[in-house]
């Protein structure tokens, strides 16, 4: 399993994020996605479908983000949900990949 960990603030492109890992994926089922989202409206449900979908996992924290405390904060938080897979991929920003792994966004 492959734990991916993403610290979003006010991300709007955080779902697609998800979207676009699932659907390039060789083997979508084997990732499982900690999600730490800091904006008043959660995307969980959306998350969720999404996951869903394609079978992957998905582990969820939403807080306001008047209450956030930096993305080292959200970071440790986010590692919170890491419940020993076998590899971990942390996403240091939002957006979409090609199937090399290189950015597009």
């Amino acid at each position: 399993m492959i734990f991916v960990s993403i610290a979003a603030f006010c991300d709007p492109w955080l779902v697609h994020t998800v979207r676009d890992a699932c659907a390039k994926a060789a083997h979508p089922k084997q990732l499982v996605f900690g999600v730490f989202e800091q904006d008043a409206d959660s995307r969980q449900s959306e998350l969720q479908a999404v996951v869903r979908r394609h079978k992957a996992g998905l582990r969820y924290i939403n807080v306001h983000p008047v209450q956030s405390r930096g993305v080292c904060w959200a970071r440790s938080a986010v590692f919170s949900l890491y419940r020993d897979e076998d590899y971990l991929l942390q996403s240091t920003r939002t957006c979409c990949s090609s199937p090399t792994g290189t950015s597009s966004c």
